[in-house]
């Protein structure tokens, strides 16, 4: 019933070609160009995509109507890993929720000083004190944070807050909320204090940074911070001040507006600052410190003086009575 195909024999079906080297030749051109074709109308399709939300970009708010913006839920992202860290249990990131509390997960106090004035030597007596541990200099590292995306220090911070419809271009993102932010700014800070190799809990923590005097990052501060208490320390001898190695590279009209600005800080915020010059320092003033601070039942009996003839600590301080804390029974 069927016959066999005989290629270069007489007998040979005729309605049977054999297909020539070039025909398929021809064949695989044909498909390299319709491939090419193919991915040709797709790259059309992107840059006519990308330049219709160009053109939106720099059209007014007003007549842009917002995208439809993908159902994040519905979404499986390649390579996905599910986060199990503890810091993934503290904040659930995805949704827009503050993940701590700014004013109960810490209790914060910090000592700004402007250098050379004393705030050491405030720094040793506040360790004194039982369940308090206040850390050395940062470096001035809240300025960095100050000028970090969706801070107000940041230089980009109307780009970031978008159009007034939604954020496009190349500062497009999701909905930040700032007190979240504040949570991982507090977080870092409580971390680098340092924890105690027993275990001992800390009831007040916090650190003393010096030329911490710029009215926004001051307002940075105490916004990421809001809770905290703050002890202004400055030296009202500025010549003296001056005189010193830290300072004598710094001209004395700056140093007096670093002061000014500090001392104008702490007046606009009242009772969460305590003010203490260094020709103020008596034992008298750091007693008032502690009732301000909420410690009673004990009482300083001298000052310690720390950095006295070069950078050296001195603890050697007495107290008399038995100390307690609580927030409540400070004066603020």
């Amino acid at each position: 019933m069927f016959r066999e195909k005989r290629v270069g024999s007489a007998h040979a079906d005729p309605f049977v070609r054999k297909r020539s080297p070039a025909f398929a030749t021809l064949m695989i051109a044909i498909s390299c160009v319709a491939i090419f074709l193919l991915f040709q109308l797709r790259e059309i399709q992107v840059i006519r995509s990308g330049l219709l939300q160009y053109q939106g970009y720099f059209n007014e708010p007003s007549q842009i109507k917002a995208p439809q913006e993908a159902d994040d839920t519905s979404r499986t992202d390649l390579g996905a890993v599910k986060d199990t860290t503890e810091s993934a249990k503290l904040h659930n990131n995805q949704d827009n929720s503050v993940w701590c509390n700014l004013c109960e997960d810490y209790d914060w106090i910090f000592i700004l000083g402007t250098g050379r004035s004393g705030s050491t030597s405030i720094l040793n007596m506040v360790n004194t004190l039982p369940g308090f541990y206040l850390a050395g200099e940062n470096g001035r590292s809240i300025k960095t944070f100050y000028k970090l995306p969706f801070f107000d220090g940041n230089e980009r911070q109307k780009e970031l807050e978008g159009l007034g419809v939604v954020p496009r271009g190349p500062y497009k993102h999701k909905n930040v909320n700032i007190n979240s932010l504040y949570c991982s700014v507090q977080r870092y800070y409580r971390d680098i204090v340092g924890y105690s190799k027993k275990g001992k809990k800390f009831a007040v923590t916090g650190f003393k940074e010096v030329e911490i005097t710029e009215p926004g990052v001051l307002k940075f501060m105490a916004k990421a911070f809001p809770c905290a208490r703050f002890i202004v320390n400055y030296r009202k001898d500025l010549k003296a001040q001056h005189a010193s190695k830290f300072q004598k590279e710094v001209p004395l009209f700056q140093l007096r507006k670093a002061t000014n600005s500090l001392l104008e800080w702490a007046t606009e915020n009242g009772e969460r600052t305590f003010v203490m010059p260094l020709e103020d320092f008596s034992v008298s003033l750091f007693n008032k410190m502690l009732d301000w601070i909420g410690v009673s039942g004990c009482v300083y009996k001298d000052v310690l003086h720390a950095n006295k003839g070069g950078y050296k600590d001195d603890v050697n301080v007495t107290m008399a009575g038995t100390c307690s804390y609580s927030r409540a029974q400070s004066s603020i």
